[in-house]
């Protein structure tokens, strides 16, 4: 889309907006609209309030669906949701949802058989501070999940499992972000968002591994195989690896993921062999638990390589971190 500039008043340019775009976000005759400088890019959208979108939707048939549908109005954008049931008992698991995963969104109505959802208090400057948050929390479990299991502390792997629920409130945050108001700072929402999925992807498999070392735990068949153990903490140092190339580009750590992911997805393998070869309850149980997730952890952090090229694409191979959070 294309628009002539008009000089008025001698040095001041305008630019009409389309009437489409204003109809859409109901900007009128002395409204303010947010103008942010990119480069050469100029980005303009509406004030935070001046657009409320609005939902309603009747749940009363989706039982278990439910929740996954509220999470998915979250995640849209929407600022206010009417949700409609037949069954009072589904306040709970609504109430739960939001909870859980929905930050800033509060039950402002309830009746017999409808709530009414806003969202309050909600700040669309935190994207960048929230993922860099989310990464954080990453490591944070995979270093707690270490340390727990070279002591066989199974109350802290119990712990640890809820740090999967804030993982999911600050990615399902984000999302909410990007569709709401997209991005000044990443040009193409789609691998960004890609990559954030992944994230909540990898702090689902941190607590797998939790939840069935306690359940060795109750079973008294845990012993920890050090061979597995040393591929895992290769594994969260190949995610650590990833959050400092993601914040600084350089071509020598791209380079070095590649290989280290080869390396490691060998010793995954071979371990893997050994254990089948095994006929201890440890080669049988244990070992495998470990390097499946592990597996599966390397290869969803290796999958979030491609996006993040993508992003860089188009921003000069330059560091993220071009201001602090």
């Amino acid at each position: 889309m294309r628009r002539k500039v008009i000089q008025i008043a001698g040095s001041t340019k305008i630019i009409s907006l389309p009437n489409k775009w204003c109809k859409e976000f109901n900007i009128n005759k002395g409204d303010e609209i947010n103008v942010n400088i990119e480069g050469d890019n100029i980005h303009v959208s509406p004030v935070r309030g001046s657009n409320v979108e609005r939902a309603e939707i009747d749940v009363s048939d989706m039982e278990e669906m439910a929740v996954r549908v509220v999470h998915a109005m979250y995640k849209r954008g929407v600022d206010e949701l009417k949700v409609n049931f037949k069954n009072p008992s589904q306040i709970k698991d609504i109430q739960s949802a939001i909870g859980k995963e929905a930050m800033s969104f509060e039950i402002v109505e309830q009746g017999r058989n409808h709530v009414v959802i806003k969202s309050v208090a909600e700040n669309l400057e935190e994207f960048g501070p929230i993922l860099r948050r989310t990464f954080l929390l990453l490591i944070n479990m995979a270093e707690d999940i270490e340390l727990a299991l070279s002591k066989k502390d199974f109350l802290r792997l119990n712990e640890i499992v809820f740090l999967e629920e804030t993982n999911n409130r600050y990615t399902t945050f984000c999302r909410r972000l990007l569709n709401k108001k997209g991005s000044t700072e990443y040009k193409k929402i789609g691998p960004i968002y890609y990559i954030i999925e992944e994230l909540e992807n990898i702090a689902d498999y941190y607590k797998f591994i939790c939840k069935r070392y306690v359940t060795f735990k109750k079973d008294e068949g845990m012993e920890l195989d050090e061979e597995a153990f040393e591929i895992f903490k290769g594994v969260n140092e190949y995610l650590k690896d990833f959050y400092k190339l993601f914040y600084k580009y350089d071509n020598k750590s791209i380079n070095e993921m590649y290989k280290k992911r080869k390396y490691l997805l060998k010793r995954c393998l071979d371990c893997v062999e050994k254990s089948f070869t095994q006929k201890t309850k440890k080669g049988l149980q244990s070992c495998p638990v470990l390097l499946y997730n592990s597996w599966t952890i390397l290869q969803h952090t290796f999958c979030m390589v491609g996006p993040y090229l993508t992003l860089k694409s188009g921003m000069d191979f330059k560091s993220f971190e071009s201001k602090k959070d």
